[in-house]
Order: C-alpha cells, then sequence, then structure tokens
C-alpha cells in the first residue's frame, strides 16, 4: 500500500470517528491563532471567509450556517483586522 493510501484511510477514520463523537473539527486556517496572526493583512475579510468555509467543510452539520461576508466592501477591514487582533 503507498503510504498516501495510508494517510487517506487514516484521515478517512479519523474524520468518521470526529462525527461519531460528536467533535467540532477546527481546520489550521481556520483557527484563532492563524487568523489573529494575519488581523493587520488587507485581505483579512478573505481570510475569515475561507476560514468559514473550511469549517464548513470539514463539519458538514454547519453547511451554510456560518457568515461568510467579510469581504464586503464598505466593512472597514482596519477594524476588522483590529476585533481579531
Amino acid at each position: 500500500m503507498v503510504a498516501a493510501d495510508v494517510r487517506r484511510r487514516i484521515g478517512a477514520r479519523k474524520t468518521l470517528s470526529r462525527r461519531y463523537l460528536g467533535i467540532f473539527w477546527v481546520p489550521p486556517e481556520a483557527r484563532w491563532s492563524y487568523l489573529q496572526g494575519r488581523a493587520k493583512d488587507p485581505v483579512i475579510g478573505k481570510l475569515l471567509d475561507s476560514a468559514m468555509i473550511a469549517i464548513e467543510r470539514d463539519n458538514p452539520s454547519l453547511k451554510n450556517t456560518l457568515p461568510k461576508d467579510y469581504t464586503r466592501p464598505h466593512l472597514d477591514k482596519q477594524s476588522l483586522g483590529g476585533v481579531i487582533d
């Protein structure tokens, strides 16, 4: 068995276990520490939207429930970054 196949199978097994146990998974790109480290980035709105998409992707029970409108033009990105920082 190829190493990539083994990793894929282990990953699928972990995903099923999390779902069975009711564990909520936050992917690395959606974790607070990742976002906080980029709070001053001018694309923070895009990063937040991407984080919400990633959380929904990895937690099907949250599909279409999280806000993904942080790239709105009238939303002040500096203020948004300040809230995170």
